[in-house]
């Protein structure tokens, strides 16, 4: 509620704003935080003089006239594009770091306590005086007694001859140019990607913001690649089309609520990039024909085969295909290089160097070349130095204006070799970035897990675990939801994993990992990918695309989950629905919601479909797979599946092809919300972990974090079971509880990992994560093993002898059944309720199994049974209960 002070404000404002600002006419709030208003006057004319006579005369300092020329010229006698490059740097995390306390145009800056917020700077000359705002950079507190801002007084190491004055001058003039964009904030983003001077590229396969469409729109399946020189560029592998072109730092990680993006770093060189396919047919013998574009084959107009690093460069392989007069399809396949190019003097830029092979005969290639506009940066040229001629041309969707296209003609046989050069006058600024380093982690007791001694891993806090697997070192291998692959290496030899490598980075939310010889495979977003280590060197150079060709968009919820491997050498994958995106375009959906199973030949065929998010997968030792899927909309359970070739699972994706169909019932319904979202699920088939639970299932329950243990029953034809808690829910003595469990597997020694995050989407967390090391103490609690179903009953089966004669008492038991029936609500409350009433009871001579006899069973219905203190020494069990999914009650 403290107004703004109005110390020097005569001297602070231009004129126009000064009289705008006595008569409360400004159009925008300026300071939006600060809930005190100024009253809106109406002055007499003369008064309104007066008052500005007044202010000015007593607060506007004269012009130094031979210091703001001097600075004046110094700053202009450089080029208006290096101006603006080191504006940028110096108003970043690189130089004065403004951008940590201000707002510039459309960025905001988080977390800023509410006494430093900056205001506006973008534009900032429509307000303020360049004298003014040269005084308030060297000595704020000179003017404002108590602001919260430092003086600049010291020149940032690198950039303008380390002059602080010549540094503030060109700040000024940066932020006033219609063409600055504010840097990333390295504070205030996930990743910041950056490339030395002397590193190799780097490339980023995530969702990317399209500038072009002023933030709103996406480049979903994205190849972006960082160099060596400052540039930078953006593919859209989808279109096969140049999306962008900056000059500075790579690329920038955000968050917002479920939504993961990148933005594109630097300053923006030039506009006019858009989502049209930049490789298109022409014949030769008929000019005057238009040419032809790529075929869209399910709204992809390309298709990935594989990409690598080449060192300050990188080299991507893909395919397009055209239709040509006759119907007559030909495939192109592209190998395409991309690379920074040095020239002489201050010309620097990059080069796009394709090889087209199996052209047709009597084809020409024809390549866009991008027409720079008024706004480009650094007087972009773009050229190439072999190709036969240049032409414009209406492009072939009939849209306005044209095009200008580079052209290549065909040679029978040999491939189509075509370069172009992008050039500009940039100088890259050589400054050291200033970053805060990621939070480190002791290794902590989890003590939540009864009958396993649990240890959280001292690695990186940073990571976000989403699936795991041991390379054929023996190493832990896992992906992070930031897109990264980490090999985990124990360097004190103590057991537990205590330092990460990096494999592979910029990733699209890979969530599947598996280890195929020497290699990783891992699901991301827009594929399943092969990470290959051709040269030795510990990371990925090498990825090759396995499978592909499902619809995808820059929804959050458009994963890749898995992977399993069967033993006949198939993997399978599970997509994210689309049955809540109504926009949707159908070519974009394709697949959604299903199970693929890719065979090793590549073929790929669905398996499964209407799934809602299955985001969990697991294999047993008989090849059954199990899924994962969510309670929601037409779930009202979690649910564990049994995958069957051609099943149902009740969520009809966007475009289902057979929406009506009978829904298969989840082979264990895990009451909600008892647990509200279980994701990771893994099969403990080795008898190392713990013997009594070969063949258990492990599901990680999320938002309630705790791990939920299931077993499954056949019944005839049918695959059904009962789930029952594996961990405490709550912090026990002495120890810590799980982060949030969202992915598991087993080692090669039996020791089960949890991998956890804490994410801002779902529970608005730092989206932070930990791995949990789960390891046998020998001894499990007693507890409830396995509840089983038997024609007139149930069966328990405890993992250790209990008291007979309690076990024998009706009244330590509780049983109910119900059941529940989706009628449009995200959650769905119980129908059916009821308590069974148990008949009778034998134990047998081991006193490990009791069967009940109880009324009636009623089918599709869930049954809670609970048993109360049936040990000698009283202790109560664990687990105590168990639920079960009565899909068919056994024949006698």
């Amino acid at each position: 509620l403290i107004p703004p002070a109005l110390t020097a404000v005569g001297d602070k404002l231009i004129d126009s704003a000064l009289t705008d600002a006595v008569r409360g006419d400004q159009q925008a709030r300026r300071l939006p935080w600060l809930h005190v208003r100024m009253p809106r006057y109406r002055h007499s004319r003369d008064d309104e003089k007066a008052i500005l006579r007044h202010l000015i005369s007593h607060d506007r300092i004269p012009v130094d006239t031979r210091r703001s020329n001097e600075v004046t010229k110094v700053a202009t006698s450089d080029d208006r594009n290096e101006v603006l490059l080191a504006g940028h740097t110096l108003v970043g995390a690189r130089g004065l770091s403004c951008i940590a306390c201000h707002k510039i145009g459309r960025y905001e800056p988080r977390k800023v306590p509410l006494g430093t917020r900056g205001s506006d700077l973008k534009a900032l000359g429509a307000r303020m005086r360049p004298e003014y705002y040269l005084r308030w950079t060297r000595s704020p507190l000179r003017i404002v007694p108590g602001m919260e801002m430092p003086s600049y007084k010291k020149a940032v190491p690198g950039i303008l001859n380390e002059d602080i004055d010549t540094q503030l001058t060109a700040t000024w003039k940066a932020l006033n140019d219609p063409r600055f964009t504010a840097p990333t904030d390295p504070a205030s983003v996930e990743q910041f990607f950056t490339i030395s001077s002397d590193g190799p590229a780097r490339i980023v396969r995530d969702v990317f913001t399209n500038r072009e469409d002023n933030g709103s729109g996406y480049t979903a399946r994205a190849f972006a690649v960082g160099m060596n020189n400052g540039h930078n560029v953006l593919y859209d592998l989808d279109a096969v089309s140049l999306r962008d072109w900056t000059f500075g730092d790579m690329a920038c990680q955000h968050t917002q609520g479920k939504s993961w993006h990148w933005d594109m770093g630097g300053v923006p060189v030039m506009a006019g990039f858009d989502s049209r396919s930049d490789i298109l047919l022409r014949r030769r013998d008929k000019p005057g024909t238009k040419p032809i574009a790529p075929r869209l084959q399910h709204g992809i107009s390309g298709r990935l085969m594989h990409y690598r690093n080449t060192g300050s460069g990188a080299e991507l392989s893909y395919e397009v295909t055209f239709e040509l007069d006759n119907n007559k399809r030909v495939r192109v396949p592209v190998t395409e290089l991309i690379g920074p190019l040095e020239l002489t003097g201050d010309v620097s830029g990059w080069e796009r160097s394709l090889k087209l092979r199996h052209v047709p005969t009597s084809f020409d290639i024809l390549i866009e070349k991008p027409r720079p506009g008024p706004n480009s940066v650094g007087r972009p040229q773009i050229e190439s130095p072999d190709a036969t001629e240049q032409v414009s041309v209406t492009w072939v969707d009939d849209r306005a204006g044209q095009r200008d296209y580079f052209v290549w003609t065909g040679a029978g046989d040999s491939p189509v070799r075509a370069r172009i050069h992008f050039l500009t006058r940039l100088r890259r600024q050589l400054t050291q970035l200033k970053t805060m380093p990621h939070p480190s982690a002791n290794a902590e007791l989890v003590t939540t897990v009864p009958g396993f001694a649990g240890m959280r891993l001292p690695i990186d806090q940073s990571i976000m675990p989403t699936a795991m697997t041991w390379n054929n070192d023996g190493l832990l291998a896992f992906t992070s939801l930031k897109g990264h692959v980490f090999i985990a290496h124990d360097t004190d030899g103590d057991g537990l994993e205590d330092k990460l490598t990096v494999f592979e980075e910029g990733l699209a939310a890979p969530y599947g990992i598996i280890a195929d010889g020497a290699d990783l495979i891992v699901s991301h977003k827009p594929e399943l990918i092969r990470l290959s280590d051709t040269d030795g060197d510990g990371r990925a150079d090498t990825r090759t695309v396995v499978a592909s060709g499902w619809g995808y968009t820059d929804n959050y919820h458009d994963w890749t989950c898995g992977i399993v491997r069967d033993s006949h050498g198939s993997l399978y994958v599970s997509l994210g629905s689309d049955y809540n995106q109504k926009d949707r375009p159908r070519d974009e959906a394709r697949w959604r919601g299903t199970v693929l199973r890719v065979k090793p030949g590549g073929s790929i065929e669905v398996v499964g479909r209407s799934f809602r998010y299955p985001t969990g997968m697991a294999i047993d030792s008989q090849d059954r797979i199990f899924i994962s899927d969510n309670q929601g909309v037409q779930n009202t359970f979690n649910e564990v599946n049994l995958l069957q070739n051609g099943g149902y699972y009740g969520v009809p994706s966007r475009y289902e092809e057979n929406p009506g169909a009978m829904a298969l019932w989840p082979a264990v319904q895990i009451p909600h919300p008892w647990s509200r979202s279980v994701n990771g699920l893994l099969i403990l088939c080795d008898t190392k972990t713990e013997p009594q639970l070969l063949g258990h299932g492990i599901g990680c329950e999320y938002d309630s974090r705790f791990l939920v243990r299931f077993t499954v029953q056949q019944v005839g034809d049918t695959v059904q079971g009962a789930c029952y808690y594996f961990s405490r829910p709550h912090q026990s003595a002495g120890g810590q509880n799980f982060v949030g469990p969202l992915c598991g597997a087993v080692a090669p020694n039996g020791d089960i990992y949890i991998g956890s995050i804490h994410d801002s989407g779902w529970l608005g967390g730092l989206n932070t994560g930990a791995i949990t090391q789960l390891r046998r103490t020998g001894h499990m609690p007693n507890g409830i093993r396995e509840l089983r179903a038997i024609h007139d009953g149930f069966e328990i089966e405890f993992l250790h002898p209990v008291d007979p004669q309690a076990a024998g008492n009706p009244e330590r038991y509780a049983i109910s059944g119900y059941t529940r029936k989706w009628s449009g609500n995200y959650a769905t409350s119980d129908s059916g309720r009821h308590r069974v009433k148990i008949r009778s009871i034998s134990v047998s001579k081991d006193a490990r199994r009791v069967r009940l006899t109880v009324d009636r069973l009623k089918e599709r219905y869930v049954y809670d049974v609970t048993c109360n203190c049936l040990e000698t020494d009283d202790q109560p069990l664990w687990p105590a209960t168990g639920h079960y999914t009565m899909t068919r009650v056994p024949k006698p």
